[in-house]
């Protein structure tokens, strides 16, 4: 899947580096050394990319970008994970935890990259 960082009506700057570097960001996230995260097991590294495609899908929806993403966005989310959509199924509170673990772990990771 590739995600999008940016959209067509961003008016940042230069939102296509931006967008690349985030892309970047997250690509060496999901591929970094596996003795970083607590599992590097394929199931936990699934896990991880599709919550933080799902937490960046959604951004894309409510017009949000993840370098501008607050804590107004985290709640949004966890209330549509908890209720589902029409592709998901609502959540339970250990899952959405996980969820948000593992978009946590990548903002650690791009906090630490700067």
């Amino acid at each position: 899947m590739e995600i999008t960082f940016a959209t067509a009506t961003e008016t940042l700057t230069s939102p296509t580096t931006i967008n690349e570097r985030w892309h970047t960001l997250w690509e060496t996230w999901l591929n970094m050394n596996n003795t970083k995260r607590r599992s590097g097991s394929p199931h936990t590294q699934r896990s991880y990319r599709q919550a933080t495609e799902r937490w960046f899908t959604f951004l894309t929806s409510v017009g949000a970008q993840p370098w501008t993403a607050s804590a107004f966005e985290v709640r949004r989310w966890q209330e549509q994970l908890a209720a589902g959509d029409e592709l998901h199924r609502p959540l339970s509170p250990a899952a959405i935890n996980q969820r948000l673990a593992a978009c946590s772990s990548f903002y650690s990771f791009v906090s630490s990259a700067h």
